[in-house]
């Protein structure tokens, strides 16, 4: 981490920059030579927080990323620089995914994308484009701001159904892609049909 107590600011023309200040400690701040596409942010947020972009970047193009080392290297104009040792990351064991009532298998179905509209086959096949995404990030959980990410890298996919309880913070396992592949296979049977409560119904009993 850096701890930074600095000026810094713009000029604006011949106008001198303002004073604006800032004192605090930033974590793990990056500096890259270029700046990132979305794909290459992502892939950093997608690697998760122990994996340094130092080891995402540096084995492709070595001047994308700029290491501290250098940094701290260059000559100091004012203020003052000070390093100091941090914990490694450990390897944190990942939670045991939920045991949750079968029931909550079709939740999703009571969500926008769903509850009261016609089964269409451009949902199912919506729904199965989003699934083949989810199924190359086994091992994350589908919290809030992993669904935010899948929204601002694929703007042509509704991916609301993620947000709706059975998906929802549930961690994302082979065996839960396997599972939602076929909990869509049987839906494709009620194609042509409003999902209300009687279809919910019927497959939160049956299946």
């Amino acid at each position: 981490s850096s701890g930074i107590n600095a000026e810094y600011g713009e000029k604006d023309g011949d106008k001198p920059a303002p004073k604006c200040f800032f004192g605090g400690e930033l974590l793990d701040f990056n500096v890259f030579s270029v700046k990132l596409s979305k794909e290459q942010v992502f892939e950093m947020f997608d690697n998760g927080p122990c994996v340094s972009a130092k080891k995402i970047f540096t084995l492709r193009r070595k001047k994308i990323f700029l290491p501290w080392e250098e940094i701290f290297a260059l000559e100091r104009i004012n203020g003052s620089l000070r390093t100091s040792e941090v914990e490694e990351c450990r390897e944190v064991e990942q939670p045991m995914e939920k045991e949750q009532n079968l029931n909550m298998n079709w939740e999703f179905l009571k969500g926008e994308m769903f509850y009261n509209k016609v089964i269409t086959e451009a949902i199912i096949l919506n729904v199965n484009s989003c699934l083949m995404v989810l199924a190359e990030h086994v091992g994350v959980f589908l919290n809030e701001s992993f669904v935010e990410q899948l929204y601002y890298t694929d703007t042509k996919k509704n991916w609301s159904f993620l947000n709706e309880p059975g998906f929802s913070d549930r961690l994302v396992t082979q065996n839960f892609i396997d599972e939602s592949f076929n909990r869509l296979t049987l839906l494709t049977e009620f194609i042509g049909h409003r999902c209300d409560d009687a279809i919910i119904n019927h497959l939160m009993k049956h299946h």
